[in-house]
């Protein structure tokens, strides 16, 4: 999968309060708001932003 193809977008509103509370960060394809999302930990959300800075 390119950078390119890696669209992510953190639901801006809900997602900071959500995390804090259960420590799961929620993501979604900003191409398909309404379509399905990812449900990472803190240390699969870290993972993901240091991937993207090497391969995006």
């Amino acid at each position: 999968m390119s950078g390119s193809s890696l669209r992510v977008l953190v639901a801006r509103k809900a997602a900071p309060d959500h995390a804090r509370a259960t420590g799961e960060f929620l993501i979604r394809d900003s191409k398909t708001p309404d379509g399905p999302h990812l449900t990472l930990t803190n240390e699969g959300f870290t993972g993901l932003v240091e991937f993207a800075k090497h391969h995006g």
